[in-house]
């Protein structure tokens, strides 16, 4: 099962490396198959074995819309993905992690590091004299977001025909000192070559966190009444994905996903959707 986390996205030098994304799916808060599960000792299938390196990498096409006045949708071309998985250890893609309890049907792992990607939406951040809505006023430059590393716990609970997980996180980086709560349901489908994952889950992030990125101070706007102070919030989304394996090296994955923003960030002046949609469909080389 995999999680495209992180993405070469090809609009400008400056920010190439801060647009590795998510995903979901594709980066987007999507549901995660614990490492424990697809790690064994010997390895057959949609697996990888305790003590390897897997490397992929897919080429496609396909693009995540950006909600944020005067950004631009955010393409995706080259996707990377990269695993290691010790008996206890994992490294996937930039996510680590330390599983401390691992049994048939429950699965407990410290997370040790991995990057938010709210900060993906301002990686190109040029919002300056923005006229918000039909108000009249202009947004400043903005204060520039940052992307946050967080830690925290994870609970699976691996059923024949779903996956449950559940992930609570805090910034560790002092960037926003906010915390999230991610929680999905996942339905595989594996039949011959072919791979099916249907996805569905929420994401409750703190005021800190959505204040800091979908916030606006006094002095980004001409008008102090535009200022917005965000609250705690909700999200939620919607995952499918497809994948095959043509031969050892070659095979094929598509991903499409849906996301309903939170309503505290839905009501920021610097927001102008309510929901955020992504689609990647490329080829890939396992190496």
């Amino acid at each position: 099962m995999y999680l495209f986390k992180f993405f070469f996205i090809g609009n400008t030098r400056q920010a190439h490396w801060r647009k590795y994304a998510l995903t979901l799916a594709l980066a987007l808060a999507a549901s995660v198959v614990p490492p424990g599960i697809a790690a064994q000792t010997s390895c057959q299938g949609d697996c990888v074995a305790i003590g390897e390196w897997e490397l992929s990498l897919s080429f496609g096409g396909g693009m995540r819309s950006n909600p944020v006045l005067g950004q631009k949708d955010i393409p995706f071309v080259l996707v990377p993905k990269f695993s290691y998985y010790g008996k206890r250890f994992f490294l996937d893609s930039y996510d680590a992690g330390y599983t401390l309890f691992d049994r048939q049907h429950h699965q407990f792992n410290a997370i040790l590091i991995t990057p938010g990607f709210e900060q993906a939406f301002f990686s190109d951040w040029t919002l300056t004299n923005q006229d918000i809505g039909d108000t009249g006023s202009t947004v400043h430059t903005l204060h520039k977001r940052r992307t946050a590393g967080l830690s925290g716990l994870e609970y699976t609970y691996i059923h024949p025909l779903f996956d449950w997980q559940t992930q609570i996180l805090q910034d560790v980086t002092g960037i926003h000192h906010g915390q999230k709560l991610r929680t999905a349901l996942t339905l595989p489908w594996v039949k011959n070559r072919h791979y099916w994952e249907l996805s569905a889950g929420a994401t409750w992030q703190s005021d800190k966190l959505v204040d800091y990125y979908y916030g606006v101070r006094d002095n980004e706007v001409n008008n102090s009444e535009l200022a917005y102070e965000a609250t705690a919030t909700t999200s939620a989304y919607l995952k499918a994905e497809w994948e095959t394996r043509f031969n050892k090296h070659w095979g094929m994955r598509a991903v499409t996903s849906y996301k309903w923003l939170g309503s505290s960030v839905i009501d920021s002046p610097i927001v102008i959707e309510d929901s955020i949609f992504t689609f990647y469909a490329a080829g890939v080389y396992h190496f």
